[in-house]
């Protein structure tokens, strides 16, 4: 749906002098992330946000950043601990147990398990846990 209060399009210019930045004709490189062609189309109105490094405190295309290796010891640990806060809570036993598979079979996969927690709910990789306590009587 278009809302004409907000951008329809967003393109990155590079300057090509890096010292001395220009959006002046000629002076940047295209980049448009929606097509091929990395042209700029006519416009109607602009509005430029000059990104700087001492403004954002890095720089963004200078490098590809370097992957993190996940300390998977240190999963397993937090996780361990996070299960026995639940099991003290009274959390059902055949839960903590899938909960951990869930966990160990994203491991054994390389993959770092992504964590959500609504309520009484644990979202391990998108699959949804019941944590609520168990009132034994």
């Amino acid at each position: 749906m278009l809302n004409p209060e907000d951008y329809t399009h967003v393109y990155i210019l590079v300057p090509k002098d890096q010292e001395n930045p220009s959006t002046a004709p000629g002076q940047y490189l295209t980049i448009d992330g929606t097509t091929h062609t990395n042209k700029e189309v006519p416009y109607l109105q602009t509005h430029d946000v000059f990104m700087s490094a001492p403004k954002f405190h890095h720089y963004g295309l200078a490098a590809p950043a370097a992957e993190a290796i996940p300390d998977w010891n240190a999963i397993i640990l937090n996780f361990q601990k996070f299960l026995g806060l639940l099991r003290q809570r009274g959390v059902a036993a055949i839960t903590l147990d899938r909960m951990n598979t869930t966990v160990r079979n994203a491991i054994a996969q390389g993959r770092d398990p992504q964590f959500a927690v609504v309520e009484n709910t644990v979202i391990i990789d998108g699959i949804s846990f019941d944590a609520s306590p168990r009132v034994w009587g």
